[in-house]
């Protein structure tokens, strides 16, 4: 069997390991109880930001913001789109005449 001195070893060792374990398990409480205020507080913060952005899209400088600068850009972005297919188109029509009239020629 084992010693008595053998036995305080032991016990010695299990008496730490207790006190370790019941010392990580406070730590990890407390980690998660201030992980949870962290939550708490990013929520409400991101709750003010967006209230702030959809306040100030109510405002008046946000219509005219809203009217003149993203409808204005999106009209010029929505203009040069059409402009380039437009002229893409044009080049696809003058490359099917080009191959239409050299196909005739070399029939003639």
């Amino acid at each position: 069997m084992l010693s008595e001195e053998r036995k305080s070893i032991l016990e010695t060792e299990e008496h730490f390991r207790h006190e370790l374990k019941s010392s990580f398990e406070g730590i990890t409480a407390k980690i998660n109880s201030e992980s949870k205020d962290v939550e708490a507080e990013t929520k409400v913060v991101e709750k003010k930001l967006g209230s702030k952005y959809v306040d100030f899209l109510k405002s008046s400088l946000g219509m005219w913001f809203l009217s003149s600068v993203v409808l204005t850009g999106s009209d010029a972005a929505f203009q040069r789109m059409q402009h380039h297919y437009d002229l893409e188109e044009k080049i696809r029509h003058n490359l099917y005449f080009i191959n239409l009239k050299s196909a005739i020629e070399f029939r003639i």
